[in-house]
């Protein structure tokens, strides 16, 4: 699935992508909420669909969630 979605191009939305200062690519979806990273070498650096920690179903393992108030608000920072 990660090799999918990192290799569907165009890169039109809902899709989106940015290059980091370090050179690493971010992507997001906001149709599906995917979000990966290849690094500067080209591999998937990692791939999952975000969670808000306010959103998250109970239960859910803080640390498979984030801060920020929406996934589009986190893939921003993460850019």
């Amino acid at each position: 699935m990660a090799d999918a979605f990192m290799g569907r191009n165009p890169v039109v939305p809902p899709l989106h992508e940015c290059v980091r200062d370090n050179g690493m690519v971010c992507r997001y979806d906001t149709q599906t909420q995917e979000y990966a990273v290849k690094s500067t070498w080209g591999f998937i650096d990692t791939y999952f669909k975000p969670i808000p920690w306010r959103q998250a179903p109970p239960g859910t393992p803080r640390r498979l969630t984030h801060d920020y108030p929406t996934n589009w608000d986190y893939f921003q920072a993460r850019c």
